[in-house]
């Protein structure tokens, strides 16, 4: 049958592998990214280590609509040891706290403020070394500006401006571990377990002058991650009894009494926790030997709401919408991002990506990318489009198939996957019969600027599309002539397009169509307002 097919779209669904841009830092053995922040321009600065002789102490900024590096800062230390940045954030102005080592005789750990524009350094702390060098910082930045460091042998305050000490502790409890700073600038700060110090606290110590307010003893636990709910109160995440068993509990932000703890699990660990709107808690984890851990936890009293069991949660974040973004291993070498719904956790699609991650003011998510594999890179990944119209209609004189998509997450460029290196794939699907056709679109047709690619083929030379464009955040759409795809079936069901560059799953882009039908018999097909698919095969 001789087909005249027309398919409109007036916003394209995204795939559920979708990536926007991945950038390479370094590709080295020594070439090791941290950790990741997006500011307040949507710009995304990571911290890590480079190949440079050794490895140099290192903060890289990179555009958040292309993945282009804007600026570079690298550090090295005078004893030729290994030099690393494991921590980075942003104050309101969007300069630049990193912290790691950078190793001098007498150095505890540095920490860094860099100018946000160009990457300058405005100041820089060597800290000293009054016990014995820690393995690991944490940073976080307080509502004025100030920077909150600590090291395992110290916590301190350091003014933003100048980088002198505000307060600093060196004895005591609640020296290293995860930060967080509640709204009126107290510090809830972590002790970090060892052989002489086996149990784990948590305190508050005020903003002014560091002094303790409250500590609380969790006994046998290791806390791996913090976060803070809209009335200040406390949410650990982490493991107890030596590792075996995994914990989240809530403490009372004001006296530091627990509110609620769980503990559960065999062989199992509590990697991340996040905080919703309504206060409700995200944990993510791993339970021993295969089975992993997502669940959603009841804000008031612990209770389990949802839980989940997929890859190996390293990192949690929550969105706008409470949905909950996932940066896990997947058998232990692939990195993957993922969004779930946050009222049942139900999936809603998912990515290449690492961990850990951030969101952007859309929710769209930057992690590090393969953090098990060598080199050093970050991933954007795009966040869902929603489908306006599909119309497919036939005649026996030609055939004909127009693509269109109008919307800010049009994904262009994707980093090294460009189609005018590596061409493209157009396919057409229906999902039900499982008919389809698949439209090569070779490199040789495009021609690639720094915002747009054009395809053209108007002699059908490499097959029937003769024109598709792709704009940054800004328009896909593709045309083509004498497909093989036909529509005489009584009903169609739901029909499926889909945009894959370079033959890799990251950049598959695709809508579906198949809830709100007006049409649909043999030779015609009409539907509207499409939400994204739930997934991309």
């Amino acid at each position: 049958m001789s087909l005249r097919s027309l398919l409109r779209v007036g916003v394209l669904a995204l795939a559920t592998t979708a990536q926007a841009w991945e950038a390479t830092i370094g590709e080295g053995n020594l070439d090791d990214g941290f950790d990741v922040v997006v500011d307040a321009a949507g710009d995304v600065v990571t911290a890590g280590g480079v190949a440079i002789g050794g490895q140099d102490f290192a903060v890289v900024k990179l555009d958040g609509l292309t993945g282009g590096e804007i600026w570079r800062y690298v550090a090295s230390g005078s004893l030729g040891e290994p030099d690393y940045a494991d921590q980075v954030a942003v104050d309101g102005s969007s300069d630049v706290f990193a912290s790691g080592y950078i190793r001098e005789p007498g150095t505890e750990a540095s920490v860094v403020k860099l100018d946000g524009t160009t990457g300058a350094e405005i100041w820089r702390r060597d800290l000293p070394d009054t016990l014995s060098p820690g393995t690991a910082t944490w940073l976080v930045v307080t509502g004025s500006g100030d920077v909150v460091v600590a090291t395992g042998v110290s916590v301190r305050r350091l003014d933003g401006a100048s980088g002198a000490d505000v307060w600093a502790a060196g004895t005591g409890s609640c020296l290293g571990g995860p930060l967080a700073i509640q709204a009126a600038g107290d510090v809830i700060a972590t002790h970090w377990r060892s052989q002489s110090l086996p149990d784990g606290e948590m305190c508050r110590r005020d903003a002014a002058s560091g002094t303790i307010v409250w500590s609380t003893n969790l006994g046998d636990t290791s806390v791996l991650d913090v976060d803070l709910d809209g009335a200040d109160d406390v949410v650990i995440a982490g493991h107890f009894d030596n590792g075996l068993n995994w914990t989240a509990a809530k403490l009372d932000g004001a006296t530091g009494g627990v509110a609620w703890r769980v503990d559960a699990g065999l062989n199992a660990r509590v990697n991340a926790v996040a905080v919703d709107s309504s206060g409700d808690v995200i944990v993510g984890g791993l339970l021993a030997p295969s089975n992993t851990l997502l669940a959603k936890l009841d804000g008031t009293s612990g209770a389990t709401l949802w839980q989940e069991g997929i890859s190996a949660v390293i990192d949690v974040a929550v969105d706008g919408n409470d949905d909950v973004i996932t940066a896990e291993v997947s058998l232990g070498t692939i990195g993957l991002v993922r969004k779930v719904a946050g009222t049942d956790g139900s999936f809603l699609w998912r990515s290449h990506g690492g961990f850990p991650v951030d969101l952007d003011a859309a929710g769209q998510p930057v992690s590090l990318s393969d953090p098990l594999s060598r080199g050093w890179r970050v991933a954007k990944t795009g966040g869902p489009l929603t489908g306006r119209s599909f119309l497919v209609y036939d005649t026996t004189q030609s055939t004909k198939l127009v693509v269109k998509a109008k919307d800010s997450a049009v994904l262009y460029p994707l980093a090294g996957l460009s189609p005018g290196t590596f061409g493209a794939t157009l396919e057409i699907l229906n999902p039900t019969t499982l008919e389809g056709i698949s439209m090569p679109l070779p490199a040789a047709g495009w021609v690639v600027s720094s915002n747009t690619a054009t395809y053209s083929d108007k002699e059908g030379t490499f097959g029937p599309c003769s024109k598709v464009k792709l704009k940054r955040e800004k328009l896909l759409r593709a045309v083509c002539k004498g497909i093989a795809f036909t529509l005489n079936e009584p009903m169609q069901g739901s029909l499926r397009a889909t945009l894959e560059l370079a033959g890799d799953p990251r950049s598959r882009q695709c809508v579906e169509f198949g809830g709100t039908v007006t049409i649909d018999a043999p030779g015609t097909f009409k539907a509207l307002d499409s939400p994204p698919p739930a997934t991309c095969p």
